[in-house]
């Protein structure tokens, strides 16, 4: 049973290039702010939320709950993204959520091919460097069909799959001239925004239960993390 009354929600997406924030207030996305520049999340993060608060403020309502996109995705910028989540709920006293990158992707890219075929398959794709990409496959109603997992592209990809497949988001673009299948389609464009598809997932965890304690909870990073970086000499 749903409850009748939504909290009011602050929504941080940094898992990709796009870093956006919204409020939401019983329901209903009522400001929303990004920023489309790359590796700008440091600085254009905290000026979104200050504003967002502000704009709760001036409606005299608080924030009860952060929803913020928990991965995978980029490193960086789910780390920014989780901390300042954090942050807030510590400051505030407000609920911790997450929601799943890769399933944001997939919600949002059936709002906007909403004429697919019952039995296709959904698979977003998050860029993870080179040829690989992280992964997971979705109903067309949003379900997920399998577990989330990292994926190298080859020829072979999808080689046999006989259902219509479609491939979104930021690493989609690799299947181009390598996948070689013509039920296998390649939708570009398809980015994590903090938005109305975002507080969907958000209001489902609440419906379900699902929050994270704040002091432990990271982000799903899928792989570890490497860097070709130098230790500092003691």
């Amino acid at each position: 049973m749903q409850s009748e009354r939504r909290m009011n929600f602050l929504l941080i997406e940094t898992s990709a290039s796009i870093c956006s924030v919204a409020l939401a207030i019983d329901g209903k996305i009522i400001s929303s702010y990004r920023n489309d520049e790359p590796m700008q999340h440091a600085i254009a993060l905290p000026h979104f939320v200050e504003q967002a608060l502000a704009e709760a403020r001036n409606r005299n309502v608080s924030i009860e709950a952060i929803a913020v996109s928990g991965g995978p995705g980029s490193y960086t910028g789910l780390r920014i993204g989780v901390s300042t989540a954090k942050g807030l709920c510590y400051a505030t006293g407000a609920k911790l959520v997450q929601v799943s990158t890769l399933q944001l992707i997939a919600l949002r890219f059936t709002k906007e091919y909403n004429k697919l075929r019952s039995d296709a398959i959904i698979r977003p794709m998050i860029d993870a460097r080179r040829m690989e990409v992280y992964t997971q496959s979705f109903t067309v109603g949003g379900q997920s069909c399998s577990e989330a997992e990292t994926m190298i592209i080859t020829p072979e990809t999808f080689a046999n799959e006989n259902c219509s497949l479609y491939l979104c988001g930021s690493g989609a673009s690799k299947c181009k001239n390598v996948v070689n299948n013509e039920k296998v389609f390649i939708i570009e464009g398809i980015e994590p925004i903090a938005d109305e598809q975002m507080l969907i997932l958000a209001n489902e965890a609440v419906d379900n239960g699902c929050f994270e304690d704040v002091a432990y909870y990271v982000p799903f990073y899928l792989k570890e993390f490497y860097t070709t970086a130098k230790p500092i000499s003691q």
